[in-house]
């Protein structure tokens, strides 16, 4: 494509994306099992894609936000990687329907599919909300859990939601005959004010990682803002754990060089792809899987609780810990797989643990490729994590 073509190339967001508030500044958009991360100064630059524009026009309508000629550099880079990267696609006719990530009816229907992460949400909320109670609803969605929280017994319901969904709460509501109890706060969590206090917040803002779509920093601030001391949460708490598998050959092909690729291509190329081996030696990446894939991968490790943070106690966004674990198989090509198990009360919980996940659940686990090497049956070595998405792994002897 040529430059005058590249000017003129009109641009619109990817249909299937994912997008997710990631942190208190950010955004994680994913596509295909890849995301990348968009800070809030660049986020209203990438959806203004929503419609079919060029780079140049898309800036433009940006230009009075840009206070330095360096803001703007990295502003076209941004887009530039955006395009790169899939979640930009040329041409209207590709460009699906406007409403993207989960301002579309796709994540919604997956989660809805979901029937043990909606049918226990459902459950808690029936064991927990009390006739009378005010009832805080944060990331409302399809307003599923809205709808149920005023079934159940709410005497109001404020379901807070970003997206473009918030147009579809109020009709579910009225079709289930609680459209007087209700009630639609459109934006962020962090950016809305209620009129009353609340009995019980309900939060379904659990990302693939745990704490990646703000559950920690929404919490918090809820709990300051939107909730009576004594309110009840939906969910409790949060477990994240890890464990480290060997991966399938075929999964792990597509992210890494093998001996054995090497000495294919080189069979079939007549070139030496070292150099390609060894670049994956040195890299580390972060991919996501099914858990019901990683279910049938072999485990090299125990399963080990990194952190288990408690949502009524609560009172700092940062979420990390290390912990030591032991090698009980060799493996050439080990992963850290990070799933979680939320308490919604005492009697539900929903799991992404690979070998507990229901046969309908939506959410992928985060799968961490340390890219150093194998590890040997009796090593010790430290798995890190944390919420802003800084994982590692180091060797101990």
């Amino acid at each position: 494509m040529s430059d005058i073509d590249l000017e003129e190339e009109q641009l619109s967001l990817h249909s299937e994306l994912q997008i997710s508030p990631f942190g208190q500044n950010s955004f994680r958009v994913s596509l295909h099992g890849d995301f990348i991360e968009i800070s809030d100064e660049f986020f209203d630059l990438f959806m203004g894609f929503r419609t079919p524009k060029t780079i140049n026009q898309e800036l433009e309508s940006h230009r009075s936000g840009f206070e330095t000629s360096l803001q703007w550099i990295q502003a076209r880079q941004a887009v530039e990687q955006w395009r790169e990267s899939g979640l930009l696609v040329s041409g209207k006719e590709h460009s699906g329907p406007e409403r993207t990530g989960f301002s579309s009816l796709k994540p919604h229907i997956e989660m809805l599919n979901d029937r043990a992460r909606t049918g226990r949400f459902i459950k808690a909320i029936q064991a927990k909300v009390k006739k009378g109670d005010i009832v805080v609803d944060l990331g409302s969605g399809s307003g599923v859990l809205a709808v149920a929280a005023a079934m159940a017994g709410a005497e109001r319901v404020h379901a807070i939601e970003a997206g473009g969904m918030s147009d579809v709460i109020p009709e579910l509501a009225k079709a289930n005959g609680v459209g007087d109890k209700v009630f639609v706060h459109r934006g962020r969590s962090q950016q809305v004010n209620l009129p009353e206090k609340a009995d019980v917040l309900v939060t379904e803002t659990l990302g693939h990682e745990a704490f990646g779509e703000g559950l920690v920093e929404n919490v918090i601030d809820a709990r300051a803002r939107f909730l009576k001391p004594d309110a009840r949460l939906i969910p409790e708490n949060v477990e994240v754990v890890a464990r480290i598998y060997e991966p399938s050959r075929e999964w792990f092909a597509q992210y890494c060089v093998s001996g054995i690729d090497e000495e294919t291509w080189r069979s079939d190329y007549g070139l030496d792809f070292s150099p390609l081996a060894k670049l994956g030696d040195s890299q580390f990446s972060i991919r996501q899987a099914r858990p019901q894939e990683i279910s049938t991968w072999r485990a090299i490790t125990k399963e080990v609780s990194m952190i288990h943070v408690d949502l009524n106690q609560l009172k700092d966004g940062i979420i990390g810990a290390e912990q030591m674990v032991s090698i009980d198989h060799s493996s050439s090509n080990p992963v850290v797989v990070f799933s979680f198990r939320s308490g919604l009360s005492d009697e539900h919980v929903i799991t992404t643990v690979p070998e507990e996940a229901d046969g309908t659940n939506h959410w992928d686990n985060i799968v961490y490729l340390p890219g150093n090497g194998g590890l040997e049956q009796g090593q010790k070595v430290e798995i890190c994590y944390s919420s802003d998405g800084k994982l590692e792994l180091h060797h101990r002897i």
